[in-house]
């Protein structure tokens, strides 16, 4: 395969090995193969330029898990224009809702073209109104073409995209990747996960979200085949996505820890006959904290059913370094290390065992290239157990955030060093996340961390679906913990969490809600948006 990192993101897709690496999308039944990718996205590149698109400039993508969406994505690289995926929208029948929430990011980024196809076309009138002088192209209209009419060569410093951070702790940013620095976020994944062109993938994040797109980019430049399903078909029916896994051969997928609950609660609940995981190497769990139930039960519930024991694969990462900081070692079965609460609030790491321990997972060592680092409060670099701020340098960071002033860069950046904003330590090399440090929660003088508290909220009967989030509420130096359920006594609920947050964690006094299924507010990858909740809970001005 294409190891050279010091290429363009156009030189390591074309340059991947093989002759596979088609794209199957089974809701359209559509393949796109490898000889189809290059006249298409010549096509859209043509398209671009003579619609006045220019090097250099940031090219707005809006297209679903569709045959039109690479080619989209390379045409604009090929052009030394730089990509931003837009967000899909969620009301696609309210085309001024829809046209509102695009002009925003439009705006934001600064936009002139953008690529899209026909299931958008109802909304590109009022879009246009909005924007006035925005160029479209309708990638599904766009015919194949031999060659592009350019002179311009994209360099490996030049930016490529410009991806948006989830959003669950503050408003989404604009990220800045050079062709370089995304370069090395995918390729240093293939070479710590050992992924040929004999490799099956299964993709449903969607596309604009920086593991979904890093997904597909993976598969790309390592020559794989890659199934791409939308996020809703995964969702709803996890039990019909296990059996597609097991029937295509599928040995790489990815998604966050809510996603693997619900397989295994599905293959749980229908313990289907002729199951087959055997294939399925690599189940990459990151984007939120990996928990040590959900471990526990993927490895015993699907591994009835041929996953290899150590398939479940830990993984840290943020779209400010590319997606992937940290993906544990292949075939080695997820690691554990229980510690004590209180201990580690204070910043060190003290093993213990029990009820009153702390057990956090593993997310395995930094990828090749990657430093990771320990800092306290003070900006100390902190020894191995040490209980601070999880620090990142390396090859795959970012230039910088779109339209980003002093104060931005002053705060993110430092000596080459990203500020994570998470806590965490190091243990024998390896990165142990234990938590946002936005989600400390002080209470009585004591520091607590919302993941805690929701790790024991999670288990208490009556808890729609594991789905419960802590927020701090500060006026009151109280923990408020909202749950969703479906329980008609929502008081016996309620007073279920109060009792175990009480007995687990020593607070008496934590504020339970309880809230209808699917109202706590969600990104588009399931993460929690916590300042939303925040928003709903205590009002604009005490969100933050």
């Amino acid at each position: 395969m294409a190891t050279d990192l010091s290429g363009t993101l156009v030189d390591a897709i074309t340059c991947a090995p093989g002759d596979r690496g088609r794209m199957i999308f089974p809701e359209s039944t559509t393949v796109l193969t490898r000889a189809e990718l290059g006249p298409r996205a010549n096509g859209v590149a043509a398209a671009l330029l003579a619609s006045g698109a220019e090097p250099g400039e940031v090219v707005g993508v809006l297209l679903p898990a569709t045959p039109s969406f690479p080619p989209a994505l390379l045409g604009v690289l090929t052009i030394g224009a730089a990509v931003s995926v837009l967000p899909l929208p969620a009301v696609a029948h309210d085309v001024d809702s829809v046209a509102d929430d695009l002009a925003a990011f439009i705006r934001t980024v600064g936009i002139r073209h953008l690529v899209t196809g026909d299931l958008f076309a109802a909304a590109l009138e009022p879009l246009r109104r909005r924007c006035p002088g925005l160029r479209v192209v309708n990638a599904d209209r766009c015919p194949p073409a031999t060659r592009v009419p350019t002179t311009h060569t994209p360099g490996p410093d030049d930016r490529a995209v410009v991806q948006f951070t989830s959003g669950t702790t503050a408003r989404p940013q604009g990220v800045v990747l050079s062709h370089r620095a995304v370069v090395n976020g995918v390729l240093a994944p293939v070479a710590r996960c050992e992924l040929t062109p004999a490799d099956v993938g299964y993709q449903w994040l969607p596309l604009f979200h920086d593991f979904g797109m890093i997904g597909l980019l993976i598969s790309l430049c390592a020559g794989f085949d890659t199934h791409l399903v939308s996020p809703s078909t995964f969702i709803r029916r996890p039990l019909d996505a296990l059996r597609y896994l097991g029937e295509h051969g599928v040995t790489i997928c990815t998604g966050p820890n809510f996603a693997y609950d619900r397989l295994a609660e599905a293959a749980r609940t229908a313990d289907p006959d002729g199951l087959d995981l055997g294939r399925w190497r690599l189940a990459l769990n990151g984007g939120e904290p990996v928990s040590p139930a959900t471990v526990r039960a993927v490895t015993e519930v699907l591994g009835r059913h041929g996953l290899p024991a150590g398939a479940m694969t830990p993984a840290y990462g943020m779209a400010e370094y590319c997606a992937g900081i940290t993906i544990d070692l292949p075939d080695l079965a997820p690691r554990t290390v229980e510690i004590d609460r209180t201990a580690a609030a204070d910043g060190r790491v003290v093993p213990v065992t029990g009820e009153s321990g702390w057990t956090i997972v593993s997310q395995g060592p930094p990828l090749p290239g990657t430093e990771v680092r320990v800092v306290d409060t003070a900006g100390t670099v902190l020894p191995e157990a040490g209980v601070g701020e999880l620090q990142v340098r390396g090859p795959s960071l970012m230039d910088a955030y779109l339209a980003e002033d002093s104060a931005t860069a002053s705060g993110v950046l430092d000596d080459g060093w990203l500020r994570t904003g998470d806590r965490g330590f190091l243990l024998r090399g390896e990165v142990h996340v234990a938590g946002r440090h936005k989600n400390m929660i002080i209470v009585r003088g004591r520091n607590v961390h919302a993941e805690e508290v929701e790790h024991v909220a999670r288990h208490v009967p009556g808890v729609y679906q594991r789905h419960c989030v802590a927020v701090a509420d500060q006026e009151r130096e109280r923990v408020v913990v909202v749950v969703e359920t479906v329980e008609t006594d929502r008081a016996a609920v309620a007073e279920g969490v109060r009792r175990a947050v009480g007995e687990r964690l020593g607070i008496t006094d934590a504020d339970v809600r309880t809230v209808d299924r699917r109202w706590l507010p969600r990104t588009t990858s399931g993460k929690w948006k916590r300042d939303e909740l925040r928003r709903r809970l205590f009002g604009e001005e005490n969100a933050a």
